[in-house]
């Protein structure tokens, strides 16, 4: 989105007429040709029309950036949607996302190949993850600019979260890191929340596959403190205690087959039998890993 047509979206939506908003800091007739396009916005006005909407210019570049930001990750999302949908065509479909990325060696193309391109590597052993030399290069490429920006927003953050699992242990932890203090810096917990619980959702589930229980831990640690700082929980504690019983089956000799079974009969009673699905799923990858005899449920 422009900025003049932001400016205009942000005043209608405060309920201000183009009057209103200029009062005190530049003619309504300057502004309307503002408003309209017509003619570019000097910077000081800009910040004195924010300061006037009770807004900072850091908000009003992050709805800027929102627009573009949401077309590059739905185009993504209807990606995904549409390879889990047909199988049939996800061959065709990689092979026509590789030829873009080739010729425009854009990032955002590359990004979309890779994720195309290991769109099912969760339910694969981590033998199995193969990728090709041409493969290792867009993957190099897109870590070097994910290492040239000091300063993550949500198109890198989105990435990061969604090709975790092809990036070495310590980078992870490292760059997880980083973007915890830049969050907690800038007091952007609100703005990146749902960004950074999904991080620590993904990272939990590859630190305990890769046997890493120390970090696995700590991840799930920091599941359950987002959580808590959110105002509206959602169904993120249905996920935070499976995770939690899991973790500990996986860990403690005893185990915790009994609680699992009674937390799987809750999901039932409550009717959530995709949820079901999917974690029985989960337990089973991991007992298989862990060389823990799988529990045995009766439907």
């Amino acid at each position: 989105m422009e900025i003049h047509k932001l400016l205009r979206k942000l005043r209608v939506e405060r309920g201000l007429s183009q009057k209103e908003l200029s009062k005190g800091i530049i003619t309504r007739e300057t502004f309307v040709k503002y408003e309209n396009g017509k003619t570019n916005i000097p910077f000081f006005v800009l910040i004195e029309l924010l300061e006037k909407m009770n807004l900072s210019l850091d908000e009003f570049i992050f709805y800027l950036d929102k627009d573009i930001l949401r077309e590059k990750n739905w185009s993504l999302k209807k990606l995904i949607k549409k390879i889990r949908e047909d199988k049939s065509i996800s061959q065709h479909m990689l092979q026509a996302l590789r030829k873009k990325a080739r010729n425009t060696n854009n990032i955002v193309d590359i990004r979309n190949y890779l994720v195309a391109k290991t769109i099912g590597w969760y339910q694969l052993a981590d033998s199995e993850r193969k990728l090709n030399n041409s493969d290792k290069e867009y993957l190099s490429e897109l870590k070097n600019y994910l290492e040239a920006v000091d300063d993550w927003g949500r198109f890198e953050m989105a990435t990061f979260t969604t090709l975790l699992f092809v990036f070495e242990t310590n980078y992870i932890n490292g760059r997880l890191s980083d973007i915890e203090r830049k969050i907690e810096k800038n007091k952007d917990f609100e703005i990146f929340h749902s960004i950074l619980i999904g991080m620590y959702n993904n990272a939990f589930l590859l630190m305990l596959e890769r046997k890493e229980t120390v970090l696995a831990k700590k991840y799930l640690e920091k599941i359950a403190d987002v959580r808590h700082r959110l105002l509206f929980f959602g169904d993120t504690g249905v996920y935070c205690n499976f995770y939690k019983l899991l973790f500990d089956h996986l860990t403690e000799e005893s185990g915790r087959a009994n609680d699992l079974l009674e937390y799987f009969q809750g999901l039932k009673m409550i009717g959530s039998h995709n949820l079901s699905k999917r974690f029985k799923d989960d337990l089973k990858k991991f007992e298989l890993i862990y060389n823990i005899t799988p529990i045995i449920f009766v439907d």
